[in-house]
C-alpha cells in the first residue's frame, strides 16, 4: 500500500511540474501576443506609391504600393493579407475629402496568402511588401485614376493588414491604416 501512495504522490508531483511549465509558457505567450498587438500597428506604414503617366485611358494601368512593416515585438510573426482601398483625390473639387471619397474610388489592391507561404518577419526585421493593383482602361475608375494636379497625383489609401504568429493559432487584423501623405503632398508619376 505504501508503494501506491509513493506512486500517486510522484505522479501528483510530476503532474502538477508539467502543469505549472505548461501554465508559465502559456502566461509568456499571452503577454508576447498581447505586447505584439498593441506595438505592430505603429510599424506598418506605405514606403512608396508607383503610378505611371496615363497618356491613354483605353489601357490597363498596373499601381504600385510598397507596404514597409517593421517587428519590433518578441515573436515572429507572419504577414498573410494585405488589402487597401486606393482613392485619388480631385484636388479641383471643393468638397471636403470626407464628402467626395466616395466619387474618388479607383479600386483595391490585395494579395492574400497561406501561413507557410506568408512572409515572416523575426524579431527586429523590416520588410518591403508590393502589392499590386490593376486598373481597367476604358472605364470610369482609370479616368478617376488620371487625376492630376501641377503634374502630381493625390492619392489615399486605407489598409486592412492582417498578420498571425509563427507557433501561436490567432489571426490579428489592423484595420483603416491609412495613407494620406501623398494626398497632402501629391507624388510624381513614377516613369517622369
Amino acid at each position: 500500500m505504501n508503494k501506491i501512495h509513493r506512486l500517486i504522490g510522484v505522479a501528483f508531483i510530476a503532474v502538477s511540474l508539467f502543469c505549472a511549465v505548461l501554465l508559465s509558457i502559456s502566461l509568456k505567450n499571452y503577454v508576447d501576443v498581447t505586447e505584439a498587438r498593441s506595438i505592430i500597428p505603429g510599424h506598418i506604414h506605405v514606403s512608396e506609391i508607383r503610378i505611371p503617366t496615363i497618356p491613354d485611358e483605353s489601357h490597363d494601368v498596373t499601381v504600385q504600393v510598397f507596404y514597409n512593416i517593421t517587428n519590433p515585438s518578441k515573436l515572429t510573426i507572419l504577414i498573410t493579407s494585405i488589402e487597401y482601398s486606393f482613392y485619388m483625390d480631385n484636388k479641383s473639387d471643393p468638397r471636403t475629402l470626407d464628402e467626395k471619397l466616395e466619387d474618388s474610388w479607383v479600386d483595391m489592391g490585395q494579395f492574400t496568402l497561406p501561413k507557410e507561404r506568408a512572409y515572416a518577419l523575426r524579431p527586429g526585421e523590416s520588410i518591403t511588401i508590393p502589392v499590386n493593383m490593376t486598373v481597367d482602361g476604358d472605364t470610369v475608375f482609370i479616368s478617376r485614376l488620371n487625376n492630376t494636379r501641377d503634374g502630381k497625383y493625390h492619392p489615399v489609401l486605407f489598409t486592412t493588414v492582417r498578420y498571425t504568429y509563427e507557433h501561436i493559432e490567432i489571426t490579428e487584423v489592423v484595420r483603416r491604416v491609412p495613407y494620406l501623405e501623398g494626398w497632402t503632398k501629391g507624388i510624381d508619376p513614377y516613369d517622369s
